[in-house]
């Protein structure tokens, strides 16, 4: 009787070399150099461009005169006033009647301590409009959001002195141009940081309230950095599309959202998003470090970021207006959601779908990867009774190995993390080196999924690995799609990949599932990795169980991966990760 063609003479599984593991990383690698790239902001236009084009170098002279003196300007003080008329005059020169909306608000419990002294602070917000040449007052109008106060420890430069100077930019620029087809109203709202007071009392008491449609908001967690699309309303998926078709860069994912609204934080958006307006959330979250500093002053804000806010804003007020876009979503019922599920690939490209095709999307991997197993069951060769007994066993270990290297990695990253944060030095959420010490989270990952290959997996056949890493995969996926949707597509496109790709080369041979696993591994490095730069400027290392959780997930695919390449291989890369971990971590400590 002739062996299994996967098996030696001696029954072991047949193994490859280094090859295909070696493809994988450098297409990792490649992934990651790549999204750093991408991962910026578009060069500052000049103040000369032409006036259909947003210029950061016209906005930054604005924001300079707003807060060139580094002086905090909080809701109630001298400075805030002072920051106030000089919003207000340069909307009037631009030729804008300009309102004051007076007020006051209770500071909320939860940032009691940025307002000492008073509990109830006097409120100013400031509200231009660009009329329209429409003579139908009741259409829905636009509205672009900023707020100008500061926190007390701060200048505010970037939080959210650059959105406000970018919305000055704005309202100049469609003031040159022929009316819209709409009203674009400017809302700079004041007493954000003690609680979203003046975004609760334009809500609560102005007029104008009741007639916004859809709010673009236009917010700062750090000083540098894309302008990140990170909140949408309800009915996004009639929004998402639009948003898509703007020029320039494009940072987006649900599964910001997912994470955001788990985080005890709002803007001035939320309130609005309570009052069933539609609308987008941005801001840009690098150099987390200067939020709510001192160092959130005019040096350090960053021009790019600046650019890339008013390309966004004004990208997607043509985009609303164009056709009337913003009616055709407006005119859909008030008690209507309709989600989808989004996220960008490199900046350039939003891909989405509506959050109800998520299950079926699953539904579809399932089926593919039972057709990859109906084949894979017709290419075994004889002594059937045999090689189903030894499949399933083996399959058994096999996915025992897949979940046993998701609790290790996890449990790993979290003895890791706390041993770390008991050096002063690197204890911060956003520590001084992120670059090395992230290195040395992966590379110690990557290590533990190695041991476990080397210890779980020495007499497991390809097959079996390609069984588990499809069970895996898709459960998630289908977990994903009915209890946190929009994270749903980290699962849904590699598992649609790969048993996409799977059905043509499961069980012809140890090449065609090492090609398997090759492109699965490369289909979770496009949907995992890019976020790398994005994700630590969000949550740093304030929330290691995501963290922990996000290495986890992925060293599943390395681990089919070293499934199919020799021990040899395998020990040696354990050996490299563990010892570049190690300096890794030695070498952020130093630099600390």
């Amino acid at each position: 009787m002739d062996k299994p063609k996967n098996f030696d003479e001696s029954g072991e599984a047949l193994k490859l070399g280094w090859f295909p593991l070696l493809v994988v990383l450098i297409a990792w690698a490649s992934i990651i150099v790549l999204s750093c790239y991408a991962y910026r902001g578009p060069t500052p236009q000049p103040d000369d461009i032409v006036d259909e084009l947003f210029s950061a170098e016209r906005a930054k002279v604005y924001l300079q005169q707003l807060v060139g003196d580094s002086i905090p300007h909080p809701a109630g003080s001298q400075q805030n006033k002072i920051v106030r008329q000089r919003i207000v005059e340069m909307l009037k020169s631009f030729g804008y009647s300009v309102e004051i909306q007076s007020g006051s608000g209770e500071v909320n419990a939860s940032v009691r301590d940025r307002s000492p002294d008073e509990e109830v602070l006097s409120l100013h917000n400031i509200i231009a409009v660009r009329k329209s040449k429409s003579s139908n007052q009741s259409k829905k109008k636009l509205m672009l959001l900023a707020h100008y106060d500061s926190v007390p420890t701060g200048p505010g430069a970037s939080d959210d002195g650059v959105g406000t100077s970018a919305l000055i930019e704005i309202a100049r620029m469609f003031k040159q141009e022929p009316p819209p087809n709409r009203d674009i109203v400017f809302l700079i709202t004041d007493g954000e940081e003690m609680g979203l007071l003046g975004a609760k009392l334009f809500v609560e008491e102005h007029p104008l309230a009741d007639e916004i449609g859809i709010v673009i908001n236009l917010e700062a967690r750090g000083t540098t950095g894309p302008s990140c699309m990170f909140e949408t309303s309800r009915l996004s998926r009639h929004l998402i599309p639009i948003y898509a078709k703007i020029d320039g860069r494009k940072f987006a994912s649900s599964l910001f959202f997912e994470i955001y609204r788990r985080m005890p934080n709002d803007t001035d958006f939320s309130v609005l998003n309570k009052a069933g307006v539609l609308g987008y959330n941005f801001a840009f979250i690098g150099d987390v470090k200067n939020y709510h500093t001192t160092a959130d002053n005019f040096e350090n804000a960053d021009l790019k970021s600046l650019q890339h806010h008013g390309d966004n804003a004004v990208g997607l007020v043509r985009e609303l207006l164009k056709d009337d876009q913003a009616e055709e979503i407006l005119s859909l019922p008030e008690k209507t959601r309709d989600e989808a599920v989004y996220f960008d690939l490199f900046g350039q490209w939003i891909v989405w779908w509506p959050s109800g095709w998520s299950i079926w999307f699953s539904g579809l991997a399932i089926a593919m990867f039972l057709v990859s197993c109906w084949k894979l069951t017709n290419h075994q060769l004889s002594d059937t009774e045999h090689q189903t007994t030894l499949s399933f066993k083996k399959s058994l270990v096999s996915l025992v190995s897949m979940l046993t290297t998701i609790v290790l990695v996890f449990i790993v990253f979290q003895f890791l993390q706390f041993a770390i944060r008991t050096d002063a030095r690197l204890a911060h959420p956003w520590p001084a080196n992120p670059v090395q010490m992230l290195t040395g989270y992966w590379l110690i990952s990557f290590a533990v999924t190695a041991v476990v290959s080397l210890t779980l997996l020495k007499r497991v056949c390809g097959e079996a690995m390609w069984i588990a890493f499809a069970i895996v995969w898709l459960g998630l996926a289908v977990l994903c799609s009915i209890f946190v949707t929009g994270a749903s597509h980290l699962f849904i496109g590699p598992i649609l990949t790969a048993t996409l790709f799977g059905i043509f080369a499961v069980g012809r041979n140890q090449d065609g599932l090492a090609s398997t696993f090759v492109v699965a591994a490369i289909a979770v490095g496009v949907i995992w990795l890019p976020m790398e730069c994005l994700f630590y400027d969000a949550v740093g290392f304030r929330m290691p169980y995501v963290m922990g959780g996000r290495m986890a997930i992925v060293s599943t695919a390395l681990l089919s991966l070293l499934s199919m390449v020799n021990l040899k291989t395998r020990f040696w890369f354990a050996i490299l990760c563990s010892v570049s971990s190690v300096g890794s971590f030695a070498l952020a400590i130093l630099q600390s």
